[in-house]
């Protein structure tokens, strides 16, 4: 059992635009995660780990939920096709300190 606390986003300590206006505008975004294959993402939140780290949660479609390290996206292109949140998606991410922004 775990307890799920309330994060808000932090006004003006995004350190990523472009990833946060992909999850506001709801948009699919193609990525190239460290040396792998391209693969098709729905950013939901984005924001620092418990170790400091930039993270991005997204649902990696065909696969599922994916954390990951903002440090290792070789590429990031937001595309035009729009995604509704996933009904299981989690805004108090537990797994980040501090959130940047959140799909809503």
């Amino acid at each position: 059992m775990f307890k799920i606390r309330s994060r808000k986003p932090v006004p003006g300590t995004v350190s990523n635009e472009g990833i946060c206006a992909a999850i506001r505008g709801k948009f699919q975004v193609e990525c190239v995660y460290v040396a792998g294959e391209p693969r098709l993402i729905e950013p939901h939140c984005h924001g620092h780990s418990h170790q400091g780290h930039e993270v991005l949660s997204a649902f990696q479609v065909g696969e599922g939920w994916k954390m990951f390290d903002v440090s290792k996206i070789v590429s990031f292109e937001i595309r035009t096709d729009v995604f509704s949140i996933r009904p299981d998606f989690n805004p108090a991410h537990p797994g980040m300190t501090q959130i940047h922004c959140c799909a809503e």
